[in-house]
């Protein structure tokens, strides 16, 4: 365990102080603990983490951090290995102050509850290239749950390999910034994983909701990610996703939506939307290889 690696990393991806406090007494408490988790497979480490969590979820968020910080280091020597940039990792990496973030902002809680997904980055799972990132999987189409006339339309098949595109929180959504990060992507799987023979690019997420154009601004970043894209098909469910991602909330009444806060453009179109009877949805989009 290096302390300066640590440090360094909490810096560059900008940790909030707080947070780093709460990992670092943490690190400090649950030494044996942590190295458990850290010399465990995979499943089991991030199982751990999670009874942690169940148990207590202020120490558990803090528990979380620091094992997260922890496996960073340990990801950063397979990232040499493979002579990845430096500057894809602490991107990448950065996914774990993100999270911080929105942990403190939804519960007021120093430190991590989305451990689940933290391990996509720490485990070599998923980069971040630019604005976007990048996981490896697999197409399941009843699981994102296409309707069968639009499955038609896609130009995979169930099991065929692609590399899912996520969203990181931490900025605006500049179409050019994504067109830049999909090339340098191609680039970076063809150069780093050349054995990874994938069809192409995924993405479900509210952004693609074809909904979307009843209420947002015209020519809005959100709408031109849509372009992004070779197609997008709409996802069966509705969902709460608009109402997580602009007000951290996972479900509201009619009588609740009134009195979320519109301190955006985007957030007084949404509620307008919402309140009308507006349902929101998922899009799920693809982009050949």
């Amino acid at each position: 365990m290096d302390n300066a690696f640590l440090l360094k990393l909490c810096e560059k991806i900008e940790l909030p102080p707080d947070a780093q406090t709460a990992a670092l007494r943490a690190l400090s408490a649950n030494r044996m603990q942590l190295q458990k988790a850290l010399c465990a497979p995979e499943q089991k480490a991030i199982a751990l983490c999670k009874r942690r969590l169940f148990k207590n979820r202020k120490s558990g968020a803090a528990f979380c951090l620091a094992f997260c910080l922890l496996r960073a280091e340990r990801a950063y020597a397979l990232y040499q290995e493979k002579q990845i940039p430096d500057a894809v990792f602490y991107d990448t990496m950065l996914d774990i102050a993100i999270w911080t973030r929105t942990a403190k902002q939804s519960e007021n809680i120093d430190g991590l509850v989305e451990i689940g997904w933290l391990r996509q980055s720490l485990y070599l799972h998923m980069f971040r290239i630019g604005r976007l990132q990048y996981q490896f999987g697999e197409i399941h189409l009843l699981f994102a749950q296409i309707a069968p006339a639009y499955q038609k339309q896609l130009p995979f098949s169930n099991g065929d390999r692609v590399l899912f595109i996520h969203i990181p929180e931490d900025g605006r959504l500049h179409f050019d910034l994504c067109t830049a990060s999909v090339a340098a992507a191609r680039n970076f799987f063809a150069l780093f994983f050349p054995q990874y023979d994938f069809s192409g690019f995924v993405c479900e997420s509210w952004l693609l909701d074809q909904n979307n154009r009843l209420f947002m601004r015209a020519g809005s970043n959100i709408l031109r990610f849509s372009d992004l894209f070779d197609g997008v098909v709409p996802t069966i469910p509705q969902n709460q996703e608009l109402l997580r991602r602009l007000w951290h909330e996972s479900r509201a009444s009619k009588r609740k939506i009134q009195k979320l806060p519109e301190n955006t453009d985007l957030q007084k179109r949404a509620k307008a939307y919402l309140l009308a009877g507006g349902t929101t949805h998922n899009g799920f989009g693809y982009l050949l290889k």
